[in-house]
C-alpha cells in the first residue's frame, strides 16, 4: 500500500492523524463501525454487501472507447490507484485522446505550457461556493465587516429589478448584485460578463441564434442570481419564457459541473505527480461521499428530453454522447395526434405535448471527452428524475427496501415548475427532498482523506444551492426554502404517527380501486375530509428541536400580476363575478370556517334552488366533504374527479347537460388533468380560490351563456397566492385586507 500510494510511512501516519483532526470525521468513522485508529470493526454483513448500480447502463453501440470507460470509472480518486504507472497502450491512447480535443475546448493557460489570454469574464462566484462566513454580495468589493456579518442572518431585503417589481432577498445583501443589473440592458447582457466554462459562452451564443431566443431582463437576472450560488425561487415561468429560463438554469449548471469536476481532476494530477517524484502532498478536499452533484426534478419526459439536449449543446465535452439512440426513443415526442393537440390551448400545448410521461430518471456522466446517458447513479454527475420515478429507488419512512446514498452529496438541485408537481403529487417532492443530502449509510468506494468538512459535519444541506422555477407563487414550494430540519438525521421529526400530515398520508394510500360506489367512498371520506392543509405547512405544526441555517441566502424574483384571467372572463361578457372573502383565523380551522361558510351564505340562500351548478373544488379533501354533505342533503348532483373512469364521466357529463343532475361537482386537478370541457353550466362556484388561473379562464370560457352566468368565487387569506393570480396585485391587496365576510363583484 505504500508503494502504491508513494508514500513512506511517516507522511502516511501525519496523513492520517490529520484526516482524525478534522472537525466531524472522528464521528463520522464512529458512524460506519471505524475506530479512532483508523481500524474497522469486524462485521461480517458488511463484508458479503457488494455495490449495486441504482440504474443500468446499456451496450453504447461502439460510442465509448474502453479508455473513456476505464476513465469514467476511476474519475473519482477512491476507485483510482494514485501513482500507479503507465503502461505502453494507456500512454499512447493519453497522446491519442488529447489529439481529437479542439483547440477552442482546452484549458487556458493549459496550451503547449504557455499562458492563454486574460478571460474576458469578471464575475466568478465558484471558488466561494464552500466559504463558511459566505463572501458578501453587498457591495460590487466583496468587502465584509463584522457588524454586516452579524446582521445578514437576519437581513430581509425588498428590491426592485427591471421587469421584476417586486424581489426580496433573505439572510444575504445583494447590492453588488443590483449594481451589474441597474438597466434593463445591463440585465440581458449581464450573463456575458459571468466567468463561465470556456467556448460556453460561444455555445449559448449559438443556442440562443438557433432557437431566434434573445435574453431578457428577467432571465437575465435569473441567471446573474443563480450564478452568484444564491437559493432562488423564479415564480415567472410561463409557457411562453420556459424555453430561456431553462436554458439559463442548465448554462448554470453545465458551468458548475465542468468546473468541479476540473478541480477534482487537477488535484488528482498532482497527486499523481507528487506520488512518482516521491513527494508527500496533503490530499485535496474536493470531494463528497459520492459522484452526483446535480439534482433535477421535473414533471414530464419531454421536460427531462429538453433540459438534457440543453445540457448537450452547451456542454464542450461531449464528443461522444453514449446511448443516444436509447435517449432519443425513450424521452422524445410521441407520435400523438396532431389534430387533438392543435385544439389545445397554448399553454396546456407546452404542458402535454410530447412524452408526458411522468415517471423516469436518469443519470448523466461527464468525462473529459464524451458524456454518457444512462449512466448508474454512482457514477454520474447530474440525475434527472420526476419526483415519482425518484421516490421509487428512495422510498419512504419506514419502508424496508430503500436506496438514497447517491443523494448524499447533491451541491445543485433544480425543481422545474414547482406549479406542475404540485398538480401531480407534491408528497413526493417532499420525501424526496427529505433524502438529499442525507449522510449515506456505507462508504463504499470512497477516500475518506479527500472528503469536505462539510460533508462529513452533516451541513451539506445548509452549502446546498435550492433553485425552483413555477407559474405563479405557491406556498408549498417557499416552504422548501424555509423549512428547518433536525440537525442529526436531516429529518423533519414533526410528522408523528398520530399527526394531521400522517393521517393525510395513509388517507391517500387506496386511491389506486375507487369506485363511485357508496362503501369505499365513506372509507376515503373518513380518512381525510378533515385533511386539506398543505403537505408544507402541516410540517410545520411542530416546532423542531434544532435548525440547520442555509449558508446560501435566498432570493425571489417576482413580477407583478396584471389580473388577466379576470379581465379574459370579463370580456367573454360574464355577467357577474362574485368574490366572497370567508374568515380565516387559523390555518388549521380554515376547512371548517370555509364549509360553513359555503352553507351559511351561498348554498341555503341561494344555491339549493339553482339549476345547472357547477361546483369547482380546489382540492380533493374539499371534493370530499362536499360530496358527502350532497348525500346527507338528499341533493341532486353528480361527480367528476381526476379517479373517474372513461363511463362514469360520460355518465356525469351526460346527465348535467340534460338537466338531469342540478349540480355537478368536481376537482380542480380534474379539469388541470384530463383536459376535458364541462360545458351546459348556468352558474359556477369555486370552493377555495383555484391555483391555476388557467383553470378559471376555461371553467368561464365554457358555460352555455356568458351574459346570464354569474360566478362566486370563496378566497380566504391563505388563498393569497392563487388570488392575486387571478384578480391582479392591487385588487387582491383590497380583497385580502378587507373585513371577513365582504363580496366582491366584477362585471
Amino acid at each position: 500500500l505504500e508503494a502504491t500510494l508513494g508514500l513512506n510511512p511517516a507522511s502516511e501516519a501525519d496523513q492520517q492523524t490529520a484526516c482524525r483532526l478534522r472537525p466531524g470525521f472522528g464521528q463520522l468513522l464512529e458512524t460506519f463501525g471505524v475506530d479512532a485508529d483508523g481500524s474497522e470493526e469486524e462485521d461480517d454483513q458488511d463484508d458479503e454487501e457488494s455495490e449495486t448500480d441504482v440504474e443500468g447502463i446499456e451496450e453504447t453501440d461502439g460510442e465509448v472507447s474502453e479508455g473513456e470507460e476505464q476513465e469514467l470509472d476511476d474519475h473519482r480518486v477512491g476507485r483510482t490507484e494514485v501513482g500507479s504507472v503507465k503502461t505502453a497502450e494507456e500512454e499512447a491512447d493519453d497522446e491519442s485522446g488529447e489529439a481529437d480535443v479542439d483547440e477552442d475546448e482546452s484549458e487556458p493557460g493549459e496550451k503547449d505550457g504557455e499562458p492563454g489570454p486574460p478571460p474576458m469574464e469578471d464575475l466568478d462566484y465558484y471558488p466561494g461556493f464552500w466559504v463558511d462566513p459566505p463572501v458578501s454580495l453587498g457591495d460590487s468589493s466583496g468587502a465584509k465587516d463584522s457588524k454586516a456579518e452579524e446582521l445578514e442572518e437576519t437581513v430581509r431585503e425588498f428590491f426592485a429589478l427591471p421587469e421584476l417589481p417586486r424581489c426580496e432577498a433573505h439572510r444575504r445583501r445583494v447590492g453588488g448584485l443590483k449594481e451589474q443589473v441597474h438597466s434593463a440592458i445591463a440585465a440581458s447582457d449581464v450573463w456575458r460578463r459571468c466567468k463561465l466554462w470556456p467556448t460556453m459562452h460561444k455555445r449559448f451564443e449559438e443556442f440562443l441564434r438557433k432557437e431566434q431566443l434573445n435574453v431578457g431582463p428577467q432571465e437575465g437576472a435569473l441567471f446573474l442570481f443563480l450564478h452568484a450560488y444564491l437559493d432562488v425561487a423564479f415564480p415567472q415561468q410561463t409557457h411562453s419564457n420556459a424555453k430561456l429560463v431553462r436554458a439559463m438554469c442548465m448554462l448554470h449548471i453545465v458551468s458548475h459541473t465542468l468546473k468541479a469536476t476540473r478541480e477534482v481532476l487537477r488535484n488528482t494530477d498532482s497527486s499523481k505527480a507528487a506520488s512518482a517524484t516521491g513527494t508527500s502532498v496533503e490530499a485535496a478536499q474536493d470531494q463528497g461521499f459520492t459522484r452526483a452533484r446535480v439534482l433535477v426534478l421535473c414533471p414530464f419526459k419531454s421536460v427531462a428530453y429538453e433540459l438534457i439536449k440543453m445540457f448537450l449543446a452547451f456542454c464542450p465535452c461531449k464528443k461522444v454522447v453514449a446511448n443516444r439512440h436509447r435517449y432519443e426513443m425513450e424521452y422524445g415526442p410521441d407520435e400523438a395526434d396532431e389534430s387533438k393537440e392543435c385544439k389545445w390551448p397554448s399553454w396546456r400545448k407546452h404542458l402535454f405535448g410530447g412524452n408526458n410521461d411522468d415517471n423516469f430518471r436518469i443519470g448523466l456522466a461527464v468525462t473529459r471527452s464524451s458524456v454518457k446517458l444512462y449512466s448508474p447513479f454512482s457514477s454520474s454527475d447530474v440525475l434527472f428524475a420526476s419526483p415519482l420515478g425518484l421516490r421509487q429507488i428512495t422510498g419512504a419512512k419506514g419502508e424496508s427496501k430503500r436506496e438514497f446514498d447517491f443523494l448524499s452529496s447533491i451541491e445543485v438541485c433544480l425543481i422545474d415548475r414547482a406549479d406542475v408537481l404540485r398538480m401531480q403529487n407534491w408528497e413526493h417532492v417532499q420525501e424526496v427532498m427529505d433524502v438529499v443530502n442525507e449522510k449515506p449509510r456505507s462508504l463504499l468506494n470512497m477516500d475518506i482523506s479527500r472528503l469536505r468538512p462539510e460533508f462529513a459535519d452533516g451541513q451539506a444541506r445548509s452549502f446546498r444551492q435550492t433553485i425552483v422555477t413555477s407559474a405563479g407563487q405557491c406556498m408549498d414550494a417557499d416552504i422548501l426554502f424555509h423549512r428547518a430540519f433536525d440537525a442529526n438525521d436531516g429529518r423533519n421529526q414533526s410528522d408523528g404517527d398520530g399527526s394531521l400530515a400522517a393521517r393525510l398520508r395513509s388517507g391517500g394510500r387506496k386511491r389506486k380501486h375507487w369506485k363511485l360506489g357508496h362503501k369505499i367512498d365513506e372509507e376515503e371520506d373518513d380518512a381525510g375530509m378533515h385533511a386539506e392543509l398543505p403537505l408544507g405547512l402541516l410540517s410545520k405544526t411542530q416546532a423542531p428541536q434544532s435548525k440547520q441555517q442555509s449558508r446560501r441566502g435566498f432570493v425571489k424574483l417576482l413580477a407583478t400580476f396584471d389580473g388577466g384571467p379576470l379581465r379574459h372572463a370579463t370580456a367573454l361578457g360574464m355577467a357577474k363575478q362574485f368574490f366572497l372573502h370567508t374568515p380565516c383565523t387559523a390555518l388549521q380551522d380554515q376547512t371548517d370556517q370555509l364549509f360553513s361558510t359555503f352553507q351559511s351564505r351561498y348554498w341555503k340562500p341561494l344555491g339549493s334552488g339553482l339549476e345547472r351548478l357547477l361546483i369547482v373544488c380546489n382540492s380533493y379533501f374539499s371534493f370530499l366533504r362536499l360530496r358527502r354533505f350532497f348525500r346527507e342533503e338528499g341533493a341532486s348532483f353528480c361527480t367528476a374527479f381526476e379517479y373517474s373512469k372513461g363511463g362514469e364521466l360520460y355518465r356525469a357529463r351526460r346527465l348535467f347537460v340534460s338537466g338531469e343532475r342540478r349540480v355537478l361537482l368536481v376537482t380542480e386537478r380534474f379539469l388541470w388533468h384530463r383536459m376535458i370541457k364541462l360545458k351546459g353550466a348556468d352558474y359556477v362556484l369555486f370552493y377555495g380560490c383555484p391555483a391555476s388561473p388557467e383553470v378559471y379562464e376555461e371553467v368561464l370560457e365554457n358555460v352555455r351563456t356568458p351574459s346570464s352566468c354569474n360566478s362566486m368565487c370563496l378566497f380566504a387569506r391563505s388563498d393569497a397566492f392563487a388570488l392575486e393570480a387571478i384578480v391582479g396585485r392591487e385588487r387582491a391587496c383590497r380583497m385580502l385586507t378587507s373585513d371577513p365576510g365582504k363580496v366582491f363583484i366584477f362585471s
